[in-house]
Order: structure tokens, then C-alpha cells, then sequence
């Protein structure tokens, strides 16, 4: 290789940077830019591991193996079938398992997979792409510790869980649980392509399908008024067949995923770095992450409870409708997620989180999204009264009759 050709040589294939320096020998100032660029891809597809799929094999044409980083709780379930789809192209396979319960999401369980991506036998290079197999928690403890290993290691994602599908999985963030708050260590470093496959949901429990169905509501609720109603109209077919829909129009379940992936990456996409807080997608995560471990909730439902009371202060501050909180409200209910939690009553956690955001947000502006003026669309609240937060509760409450806004297996 010559001198010129090592020069634009590059080991990790996803990414191109450019940029100069310069320099003054007056002032003895040295300025540098660099600009990195990213090129990522998220694809909706129909039976992944189906050998006569070329999806996949298309991320890893010419690869000389692939090292599979899986949730150990599928391990026995699609192990053989990764296994088979990559023998058919004499392909061999390593498998490394991943914890996958949200108690794990810690960066122990970082530097774990990190020794074993590095040991014997393993021993992943920076120009390698790892695939990364699992829902949400393996998503995040996984893509840290490729951003980790070698300083950015490029990595393949497969969803096999509605929130791991259509957000962590295509997410840039990658993360683990730490004394602040949820999430709150980690890297940005996003996959350099995402898989979503609706039939791969099929065998997951109810309360994980609706709990991440959340998601997929929250950017209807902020940015796509069509897909709202698709919501409102299959949503709880949806949940019930987990995704198979067998008696709806062909490729609907295909169709309200994309359709959440795009409304996701249109915002996310641009500003992969959080650069800037105008982020619709963090819709119900401006509280919820002071109070969903304290309270034991399902995250999808920590953040149902975040879109409700968000809405409900919108109409305390005469920005949305109240046929919209009710709307709203009534979409929770029939989807069986949550509104209200008597633990929020008192109003601490909800006081202590939005601090918490808020001095992470930057601590000037709170820059919660909200629906704005009329559902599908979004604005943002710059400060909330501890006097609105009760008010938007009382709200909610009233709409609510004896029910305490529980959902249905709302816990973890």
C-alpha cells in the first residue's frame, strides 16, 4: 500500500471525516476541525433469517465470519436460525450472549461483553461489524461496548422487541443505568444499519408488545396525525396479536413500523449528537426518568404516564384542547397503558426529575416536547409550575372515574 492509499485508508467503513488546521505563531494558537459524517440505514423487513433473504447478508458481504452479540434469553431460540441463515453463505458464526433484564443494564455488564469480544477466539477488529441480536436493554449495554472496544467499533442491530424495533435499536445513544438517573452514562454511536421485522415480535409477552407500542404512540402524538389514527383504529390488534395482524390489510404491522421509524429518524437523524434539544422523540422522557425505576414501571409505561401528565399541563397552560387530553387519554386506556401512578400524588419525584432534565437539558430552558395545538405536531414547554404539575395530575385524575391510571402489567 502506498503512502497516499494508507492516507485515505480507513478502518472503520461507516464513516469519513475531513477538516484541516491552522495555526498562528504569534499567538501560538493551533485550530483544528474535523468533521465527522455518519451514513446510517434502518430497513423494515419481512422474515430476517429467512435464508432466502438477502437483507442481512447484503451488511456483511465479504465478511470472513460474523460475531453475534445475542440476548442470553434467545440464545436457544434464534441462535440456530442466525446460524443457518449464514451457513447457507459459508458463513461462520461466534456467538457472545448479553444480559437482557433492565437490573443489568449497568456498565459491569459493559466491561463483561468488552473481555469477551476481546478474548481468544473472538478478538473483534475495529473494521468488523458486529451483530447485535435483542431488545431495548441489549441494544444499549451491546452498542456502548462497540462504541468502547477500539473507540468505535461499527455494529449491525436487529430488534427483537417493538422498542429495541423502532427506538433503541436505530438510537445513536447508547447507554447504561447510573446513580444520576436512568440512561444517564453512555456514548453517542449508532448503528451502521438497523433491522425491524415484524415476526420477530410474535413470541414476545403482551405487556413487552405494549409497552413498546408506547413509543410508536408518543411520535404519532408529536409529529404524524395519520399514523395516530392507524393507532387508534388497529392498535389494540396490534397488542393482541403482537404484530401479525392476520386479519388486517397485508403489511399494515410492516406499515405502522415504518412509519414510526421515519417519524423517529426525521428528528433524530440530523442531530444523532443532541447537538440541540428541539427533539420531538423525547416526548414522554422528561419526567419518566426520575420516576420509572423508583416505581418499578415498564418503560413504555413510565412514559405513557409522562405523554398524559405533559398533555394534561399543555391544557393547564391553554396550548391544546381538552378533547385532546381526552383523546389521549382514552388511547391509553383501551391500548391498557398507563395515565397516573398513586406514588406521583405527592408530587416529589415528579419536582426532583424535572430538575434532574432540566440540568441536563442545559438548566436554563426545560424544553419538554409537547402536542401542539392539535395532536400531531410539537412544541416545546420552557418552564412548568410546581402549582401546573399538581393541576395537570387533578386533570388527569378527573378523567379517570375510580380507576387509578394504572395500567395493565404495568411492572417490571
Amino acid at each position: 500500500m502506498t503512502l497516499a492509499e494508507q492516507a485515505v485508508s480507513t478502518t472503520v467503513i461507516p464513516y469519513s471525516v475531513s477538516g484541516g488546521l491552522t495555526h498562528d505563531g504569534t499567538t501560538g494558537a493551533i485550530r483544528v476541525v474535523c468533521e465527522l459524517r455518519i451514513e446510517t440505514e434502518t430497513r423494515v423487513t419481512v422474515a430476517l433469517f429467512n435464508p432466502d433473504n438477502p437483507a442481512l447478508a447484503s451488511a456483511y458481504e465479504g465478511a470472513q465470519r460474523v460475531v453475534v452479540v445475542v440476548a442470553e434469553d434467545l440464545r436457544k431460540t434464534l441462535g440456530p436460525r442466525i446460524e443457518s441463515y449464514f451457513t447457507t453463505r459459508a458463513i461462520p458464526v461466534l456467538f457472545i450472549e448479553c444480559p437482557s433484564s433492565e437490573s443489568e443494564k449497568t456498565m459491569a455488564s459493559v466491561m463483561g461483553l468488552l473481555r469477551a469480544l476481546g478474548a481468544d477466539g473472538a478478538r473483534v477488529s475495529r473494521d468488523e461489524r458486529v451483530l447485535v441480536v435483542g431488545g431495548g436493554v441489549v441494544a444499549d449495554v451491546a452498542g456502548l461496548a462497540c462504541a468502547l472496544l477500539h473507540r468505535r467499533t461499527p455494529y449491525v442491530m436487529v430488534g427483537t422487541s417493538v422498542v429495541s424495533a423502532i427506538d433503541a435499536g436505530p438510537s445513536p445513544r447508547t447507554c447504561v443505568n447510573a446513580d444520576q438517573f436512568k440512561n444517564s452514562a453512555g456514548v453517542y454511536h449508532p448503528p451502521v444499519v438497523a433491522f425491524a421485522d415484524p415476526t420477530l415480535l410474535e413470541t414476545l409477552a403482551s405487556k413487552h408488545v405494549r409497552h413498546g407500542v408506547a413509543e410508536i404512540v408518543k411520535m404519532a402524538l408529536v409529529d404524524d396525525i395519520d399514523l395516530l389514527e392507524k393507532i387508534e383504529e388497529h392498535g389494540t390488534a396490534l397488542i393482541e396479536t403482537k404484530f401479525q395482524m392476520p386479519h388486517a390489510p397485508r403489511d399494515l404491522a410492516s406499515a405502522i413500523l415504518h412509519a414510526a421509524l421515519v417519524s423517529y429518524l426525521r428528528h433524530e437523524g440530523p442531530n444523532y449528537f443532541e447537538v440541540h434539544q428541539s427533539r420531538p422523540h423525547a416526548f414522554g422522557h422528561t419526567w419518566s426518568p426520575g420516576f420509572e425505576r423508583p416505581l418499578g414501571l415498564m418503560h413504555g409505561h413510565a412514559v405513557s404516564i409522562d405523554m398524559a401528565l405533559t398533555s394534561a399541563i399543555s391544557v393547564e397552560k391553554g396550548l391544546l384542547a381538552q378533547s385532546d387530553l381526552v383523546r389521549q387519554i382514552r388511547l391509553f386506556q383501551a391500548l391498557g397503558l398507563s395515565v397516573l401512578h398513586p406514588g406521583l400524588h405527592d408530587g416529589a419525584l415528579l419536582i426532583s426529575a424535572q430538575a434532574a432534565i432540566q440540568e441536563k437539558r442545559g438548566g436554563v430552558s426545560l424544553m419538554a416536547p409537547a402536542p401542539a395545538l392539535g395532536l400531531g405536531r410539537c412544541q416545546y414547554l420552557d418552564e412548568v409550575s410546581e402549582p401546573e404539575l399538581f393541576a395537570a395530575m387533578e386533570r388527569i385524575g378527573s378523567l379517570l372515574g375510580s380507576s387509578d391510571g394504572v395500567g395493565l402489567e404495568a411492572f417490571l
